[in-house]
């Protein structure tokens, strides 16, 4: 998909979604989380994977203030460029592999103002 959306969040490959799963209970199984957590956990990575979809960078994206997450922009260009921005949540990783996708100027100026152009139109005002 190169133009995601959020019902497309979770049409991936059985090894793709084994590998993520991986990383999304390592957290669980690393802390020991009782059910009630367990459950509250998985609800936040489900809302992630949605949320990175649905083509605007939304303020209340609650992963949006963590440093070393990529958020919506990164991982549009993930489904823009196909071979940069291969992780599903921290940035981080591709910055270690040299996998981040960094966007000449003019082409970030023009993906900003299409975010913001569908912000206004969804009501949810000004968003970088």
């Amino acid at each position: 998909f190169t133009a995601p959306c959020a019902w497309t969040s979770h049409a991936v490959h059985p090894v793709e979604m084994l590998l993520q799963s991986i990383g999304t209970m390592a957290g669980p199984l690393l802390f020991a989380f009782s059910l009630p957590q367990l459950w509250i956990w998985m609800a936040l990575r489900q809302l992630q994977g949605v949320l990175d979809h649905i083509g605007i960078d939304c303020p209340f994206d609650p992963l949006h203030y963590i440093p070393g997450v990529g958020g919506t922009v990164f991982h549009d260009d993930h489904h823009r460029v196909f071979t940069k921005n291969y992780a599903s949540c921290f940035s981080v990783i591709d910055d270690l592999f040299g996998t981040r996708y960094h966007p000449e100027e003019s082409e970030l100026e023009r993906v900003r103002g299409e975010k913001a152009a569908a912000a206004s139109v969804l009501g949810l005002g000004s968003v970088e």
